[in-house]
């Protein structure tokens, strides 16, 4: 009953939703669509190898295996789950630890095992008194006292019996050989009429008889009641209730949810969720297998590969993603009229990627496209696909530094999605930051902190723990606080977030570096280059640790490394934080990059800094080609390029 993030690998009972509300929608969400995935030979085959190769020489279960095969019928699914088996034993374990390869590997026992229960649940009459007996931590029952009045889900299907001293029975047993665990006994008050809380009595399909076995469907809700010290001290009764609180709005964002990705599959939308909650290496894994049996050229391909390139697009390899959707867009294009929206979702997939490589021309050209194109259409999911549009062309004008263009987008992006969505909605959230983010352009700070903590609210609802939109709004945050020179209140702000982060995810997360980066950060800008050195060590320490790296961060931490080492006239160190830059920046960029072209420009700089002149030129010249081919003459970029080679030409003169 502790408070986790949704993929902490920690096995624990269940979740406290006061604090992973966030965690127990995405989870909800997930396991929704997971449940409306196809139901195949090829889904039953796939779980059974697996299992195989886990029970290899363990012959019993071996045989249980090939029964599975031969004889399973999906109005056995109970049976086969009470049986304590192979496919109980699996299927618990990637519960447990919340294993979404396991859950979709065991997709179409689940499917099966989920509708037998739903149809069992309708003949439930009047109100039960169920009881649990189990062991747990101290951690855990600490968390469960400190929840009274709390909700609590299951993250798995949950046993409960009629009898309660079946129940205590269970507990003395397990008590003989709990070790530090604590004995625990659930009274759990179960109402019929809570119809958004799946349970059943399963007695008539449980090979053995007289447990009297009441089983929940995965998610279940509860209240905690109380919690009490019971019987001389032997052990701890815990009073929950049956609720379906809060469930009207989770339902009502799976809904949404639904509607809004309505043009896409089943398989399609369960990986397309996999990358907006940043489980980014599963969702490439998933999507890579389905490419593996997808016809080539088809329409299904290219709905496959634009979702490759927007995991690129994420994970900031940009030069991979713009082939990805370069060639989905030529699929469609082959495939659909020119103003089909799927041909609108390709041109918004290239601009995202121009606008985040400086090619903002490019980006405002294929977003407009792409607007004309869904206003051209009345699908049910056009005006949402709109509303992202908009967002886009602000996010581009802004980054152009044309703030009142970008918040006249922004503003039309955040009245369409109010008009849309649930108020606590994730795309809200992201509207309100965009316009606080113009706000705070125009050091209008104080307005800007108050659409970012809008933000952070619905956020801390609706993104599991650690997701990097909540890092870059910390950022947004912290960078406010610094422009009104409240360092205090940026320090406060950092280490608040830094203890929630570190006790829910560990010390090793890329949103624990993100916040280091953050602090470093704040000391750069108080003139404390020491202590920024410090923490942008550890945060570069920390993103190269993590699986896979995180090489747009790591190339950040370099570049503040090797200006800080620039400002204290270490130029040999300075050159080598900018050319390590440069070798991971080649991997992530498009060739004419303007990031790539900055680069480029300092490690001439340091050169010309260290008299290597003829290396100086060579870099300059490099940096100067890229900034040509984006910018025209009078860009900023060109005239400073241009100032240091004469700045060269001159050295050399003199040498």
């Amino acid at each position: 009953m502790v408070a986790f993030s949704f993929f902490n690998q920690k096995q624990k009972t269940s979740r406290d939703l006061t604090e992973e509300a966030a965690s127990f929608l995405w989870f909800q969400l997930l396991f929704s669509v997971l449940k409306g995935l196809p139901q195949t030979e090829y889904a039953k085959n796939q779980m059974l190898i697996k299992c195989k190769e886990y029970y290899r020489g363990n012959q019993t279960e071996l045989q249980n295996i090939e029964r599975f095969q031969k004889d399973y019928k999906g109005s056995e699914a109970i049976t086969w789950y009470t049986e304590e088996s192979f496919v109980y034993r699996l299927l618990n374990k990637a519960l447990r630890t919340e294993d979404i390869d396991g859950l979709y590997l065991f997709r179409f026992y689940i499917i099966d095992l989920c509708k037998q229960l739903e149809e069992e649940s309708g003949k439930n009459i009047g109100i039960m008194t169920l009881y649990r007996g189990q062991v747990m931590s101290e951690q855990e029952l600490d968390k469960l006292k400190h929840s009274v009045g709390s909700l609590t889900s299951t993250n798995s299907f949950f046993s409960t019996t009629l009898v309660k001293d079946v129940a205590k029975g269970f507990l003395i047993r397990q008590t003989a050989k709990r070790g530090e665990l604590k004995p625990v006994l659930f009274e759990i008050t179960a109402d019929s009429p809570v119809k958004s809380i799946i349970f059943a009595d399963i007695e008539e399909y449980t090979r053995i008889k007289g447990e009297h076995e009441v089983l929940f469907n995965i998610g279940a809700v509860f209240e905690v009641v109380s919690v009490d010290l019971h019987d001389e001290r032997k052990y701890w009764l815990v009073n929950m209730a049956v609720t379906d609180k809060g469930m009207k709005d989770v339902q009502d964002y799976i809904d949404t949810t639904k509607k809004q990705y309505e043009d896409r599959d089943m398989s399609n939308l369960f990986g397309h969720l996999l990358i907006r909650m940043n489980q980014l290496e599963k969702a490439k894994k998933y999507f890579t297998l389905l490419l593996t049996t997808t016809q080539q050229d088809s329409t299904e391909e290219a709905d496959l590969l634009d979702e490759m390139g927007n995991i690129c697009i994420r994970r900031s390899q940009y030069s991979s993603a713009l082939d990805y959707h370069n060639r989905a867009y030529k699929i469609r294009m082959n495939r659909f009229q020119s103003n089909h929206p799927k041909i609108a979702s390709s041109l918004r997939a290239i601009g995202s990627v121009y606008r985040r490589t400086g090619d903002f021309e490019k980006a405002i050209e294929h977003f407009n496209r792409a607007l004309h194109i869904e206003r051209e259409n009345h699908s049910t999911t056009g005006p949402m696909n709109t509303a992202g549009i908009l967002q886009n062309l602000g996010q581009t004008y802004r980054k152009k530094g044309d703030s009142d263009i970008a918040l006249g987008y922004f503003t039309q992006a955040l009245e369409m999605r109010r008009n849309l969505l649930p108020n606590e909605h994730a795309d809200i959230a992201s509207s309100l930051w965009d316009v606080g983010g113009v706000h705070s352009f125009q050091k209008k700070y104080d307005e800007a902190l108050t659409y970012f903590f809008d933000a952070e609210k619905i956020f801390e609802k609706t993104l599991p723990t650690g997701h990097p939109k909540m890092s870059r709004l910390f950022m947004a945050i912290v960078k406010a606080c610094v422009g009104k020179e409240d360092y205090e209140a940026a320090f406060n702000f950092c280490q608040t977030k830094l203890i929630a982060l570190r006790e829910k995810l560990g010390e090793s997360h890329s949103a624990v570096g993100r916040l280091l980066f953050q602090v470093g950060n704040i000391h750069e800008k108080c003139n404390e280059n020491q202590k920024a050195l410090s923490y942008y060590e550890k945060a570069l320490s920390l993103f190269a640790k993590c699986i896979p790296p995180e090489q747009e961060e790591i190339i950040f931490c370099l570049e503040r490394l090797g200006q800080i080492q620039e400002d204290s006239q270490n130029f040999h160190l300075a050159l080598d934080y900018f050319s390590k830059q440069l070798d991971i920046g080649k991997k992530l960029y498009l060739p004419n990059d303007s990031t790539l072209g900055v680069v480029i420009r300092n490690i001439g700089r340091m050169h010309l800094k260290l008299k290597n002149y003829d290396q100086a030129m060579k870099f300059l010249k490099d940096g100067l080609y890229i900034f040509q081919s984006r910018y025209s003459d009078d860009h900023e970029h060109v005239k400073d390029t241009m100032k240091i080679i004469e700045e060269i030409k001159e050295a050399q003169n003199n040498a």
